[in-house]
């Protein structure tokens, strides 16, 4: 797992996080979660996040004149749209007709090491009711944008922002990017998570924060320093354009086997048969000290989507997965140069049996030179 910055945030950012507390309305007082009523208010937050217009009668209505608003409406003008054409349109249709089977089956998404990227497993998979995603960067707070001031809701459009330019420009988050931008701001995922859900034509109904209790179970609120082994998150309750409702949280740890994440483990074994999918997950997979997730992605998943900086092709025996690959594989970029596998490249050498890769995905991420595989699981 990269190691976490440790540095301490400037003034003006911590200023942020303390706004953002002070601002955020206060959790629910249950001790189990609860479903979200529908809130307008967070709604509208995405859509401004995201560049995109306010209902009539909200409060950010008055802020739409703001110099920080034009500014995130240019750059997702310049940013976003174009890769709605060149990645995300062919990307659906490629998942609408490889991934039929997955996506009709109901079942919980489950993206490891996928960070706030919702931008592309929505694409992937549109209709499942509850993604989970985990990464190191905290899950910070929806932010309540008409009541923070001016200057810091700019400085929280700004790093959001900022925090979206290598997903957009390479389809995955750089972490050292991540690191910076989220890790030491302290704004956490929140922002992007909203921001991405309201670009993908999604009604946020609520968002709040959530934890897991150290047996696993889901609990409302962010958890308390006085709570040994509970892990962070955030749950954002979306509703798409057909009316259904799904739920999209993400958690905040580590999750090698010597991580303190036991809380999650047991949460994940409660979802049952998984569609789950992984890219650009820095081979961690590969490594014996992150054997505790990969053995829960192959024994809860029903189908596995990855590149090859998932987990070994190997792993993926002959009597128990279909494997379809997709694409073209010659080797990793050169900052995992020691992750070739040779037995893949073979496999990929046998062009009869490789499907051919519409868009660019991963850490190789242009269009021609990329690969995904779908192992099915046999029944």
């Amino acid at each position: 797992m990269p190691n976490i910055l440790r540095s301490s945030p400037g003034r003006g950012v911590a200023l942020i996080l303390v706004l953002l507390l002070a601002c955020a309305p206060d959790p629910q007082q249950s001790t189990e979660a609860q479903p979200a009523t529908d809130n307008r208010q967070w709604d509208d937050v995405a859509r401004y996040l995201a560049g995109m217009p306010v209902s009539e009668h909200s409060a950010l209505q008055a802020l739409e004149r703001l110099p920080e608003a034009a500014r995130q409406r240019e750059y997702f003008r310049k940013h976003y749209e174009p890769i709605e054409a060149s990645r995300l349109n062919p990307m659906r249709s490629w998942a609408a007709a490889e991934l039929a089977d997955a996506r009709s089956s109901d079942r919980t998404v489950f993206y490891p090491f996928g960070g706030p990227d919702f931008l592309h497993i929505y694409a992937f998979f549109p209709e499942a009711p509850l993604y989970i995603h985990f990464g190191l960067e905290p899950p910070g707070l929806p932010p309540d944008l008409a009541n923070m001031p001016a200057a810091n809701r700019a400085r929280l459009m700004q790093l959001t922002r900022e925090s979206l330019s290598s997903v957009l420009r390479f389809s995955f988050f750089r972490t050292n990017d991540m690191h910076v931008e989220l890790l030491q701001s302290q704004i956490g995922v929140a922002p992007v998570l909203l921001a991405f859900a309201a670009r993908n034509g999604l009604v946020i109904v609520n968002a709040r924060n959530i934890h897991l209790d150290r047996d696993g179970q889901l609990q409302n609120g962010a958890t308390a320093a006085s709570s040994p082994g509970a892990i962070a998150g955030v749950e954002i309750e979306l509703r798409n354009p057909n009316g259904k409702l799904s739920r999209l949280q993400y958690f905040s740890m580590n999750i090698a086997n010597d991580g303190d994440n036991q809380a999650f483990f047991n949460y994940m074994h409660q979802q049952g048969r998984l569609n789950a999918y992984a890219k650009a997950a820095s081979y961690l997979m590969h490594n014996d000290s992150f054997s505790k997730i990969r053995s829960l992605v192959l024994e809860q998943s029903e189908v596995f989507m990855q590149d090859d900086s998932g987990m070994p092709v190997r792993f993926f025996g002959r009597e128990q997965w279909d494997v379809q690959l997709y694409g073209a594989y010659d080797r990793p970029i050169p900052l995992f140069a020691n992750r070739i596998q040779n037995d893949l490249k073979q496999m990929y050498a046998n062009r009869s049996a490789v499907k051919s890769l519409p868009f660019g995905i991963g850490y190789v991420f242009q269009q021609g030179r990329s690969n995904l595989m779908i192992a099915r699981k046999r029944q």
